[in-house]
């Protein structure tokens, strides 16, 4: 957790961002989220803003570590966006 804080801190004093680049990728995105997930719900529904063909998933019954709390619903989910 510790290498994640200084991560952060040091990307947000370069003013790391590349929000703007990713409207360049027209390609489909899949964006999974438990919807018990410690880090809220909004954020998946944000980041699906940056992108010009991004699908949300919202799995219930899991939290943040999607292939352990709904491993099946996570695999038929990624096989369904690729299929």
């Amino acid at each position: 957790m510790q290498t994640a804080s200084l991560m952060w801190t040091d990307l947000s004093k370069i003013n790391f961002d590349v929000s703007k680049k990713l409207k360049s990728y027209y390609g489909k995105t899949l964006i999974l989220q438990g919807d018990q997930d410690a880090l809220g719900n909004n954020h998946p529904l944000v980041l699906a803003t940056y992108f010009n063909k991004a699908q949300v998933k919202m799995l219930n019954e899991c939290a943040h570590i999607l292939w352990v709390d709904q491993m099946g619903k996570t695999i038929s989910i990624i096989n369904e966006f690729l299929n």
